[in-house]
């Protein structure tokens, strides 16, 4: 909110506020809880729609990096666009 002004999904870009006209979003966490005690910090978290928080944890991305996540989004997006 504070660095674009609005909540948006940073995998697909998808906005509640636009669609649901509510702010809501999920953070996930860059570096997974289970992997040790830690203050978290903004930059450990990246701001996830639902259904992208939700596939990030599925076992095919769950041991990836999350950069490999979001490549395969924005190709993903140019794809079924034709971009």
């Amino acid at each position: 909110m504070e660095k674009h002004g609005e909540l948006f999904c940073e995998a697909c870009n998808f906005s509640f506020n636009k669609i649901y006209e509510i702010d809501f979003i999920e953070a996930h966490h860059i570096l997974p809880l289970h992997k040790g005690k830690r203050v978290t910090k903004k930059i450990d978290l990246i701001m996830l729609c639902a259904n992208c928080h939700r596939a990030v944890h599925n076992k095919k991305w769950n041991d990836k990096p999350i950069d490999d996540f979001l490549e395969y989004m924005k190709n993903h997006y140019r794809r079924i666009n034709g971009v």
